[in-house]
């Protein structure tokens, strides 16, 4: 086993950002200035939107929290794999 593993090394230490709580997006506040040009809603932002919020959703609630939210998303991955690919006989 290789002691030192880059993705193991960066889940933790996003583990240990997640737990002081200083990269909640709660506390920032996000603007976009190309929004003063435009008369409506991009949909390649609202989707950019989605993608921020699902990438850094480790750091916007506590830890059980998200361990619990990200499960409920496995768990609802592996029921839909079952109903898609069902087993050829």
């Amino acid at each position: 086993m290789d002691p030192e593993n880059e993705y193991v090394d960066e889940k933790f230490d996003d583990l240990h950002l997640a737990q002081q709580g200083q990269f909640n997006p709660a506390l920032y506040q996000f603007i976009d200035y190309t929004a003063n040009h435009d008369g409506h809603e991009n949909f390649d932002d609202v989707v950019e939107d989605k993608i921020f919020k699902y990438k850094y959703r480790q750091f916007a609630s506590s830890a059980s929290e998200h361990d619990r939210k990200n499960q409920r998303m496995i768990n609802r991955f592996l029921e839909r794999a079952k109903e898609r690919d069902p087993i050829l006989e």
